[in-house]
């Protein structure tokens, strides 16, 4: 969907479904991870709920080792998919009365949460678009720049219309 946030807007794609394995094509897996080859910024989005114990406390546990399959299998898949810019987002946090102690516990284990939200009630949302917009601008504006720069990696193919294999 596109997202617009005063006069600027972004394309946003969802990609459900990565599991373990997508790497090697279990699922959609390879097809999802083809897609995500083409965007800008990675934001991975932590489910709290599956982490949600009786009685309202988070295993963290359970996020981080979610968190790490994904990671995981995008090293498998492409090293420099690996490297794009992400950023992570915890999502459902009504689910709980204070979720700072979630975004606590899983920096602690190095997972640094860029924002948190809940898609159902809305809370957060806003402030996400708005603290992605500047990265998404930064983003376009490296790969602009990489287009305008021959790159060895990516063969510039141009047709030679006068030559005498292209047919009569």
């Amino acid at each position: 969907g596109v997202v617009k946030v005063d006069d600027r807007a972004f394309v946003v794609s969802d990609l459900p479904g990565l599991i373990e394995g997508a790497s090697e094509g279990k699922g959609l897996g390879d097809r999802f991870l083809k897609h995500i080859e083409r965007c800008g910024l990675l934001m991975h989005v932590l489910d709290l709920s599956h982490g949600l114990q009786e009685g309202g406390t988070v295993d963290t546990a359970v996020l981080v080792q979610e968190y790490e399959t994904i990671r995981n299998e995008l090293k498998a898949y492409s090293p420099t998919l690996a490297e794009k810019h992400e950023v992570i987002v915890l999502n459902k946090i009504d689910l709980v009365e204070d979720a700072s102690a979630v975004v606590s516990a899983l920096k602690k284990e190095g997972i640094e949460i860029f924002a948190t939200l809940s898609a159902a009630t809305k809370q957060g949302t806003d402030e996400l678009m708005r603290k992605l917009l500047p990265i998404v601008l930064e983003e376009r504006a490296k790969r602009d720049a990489s287009l305008d720069e021959p790159s060895a990696e990516l063969p510039v193919l141009r047709p030679h219309l006068e030559d005498d294999r292209m047919g009569a």
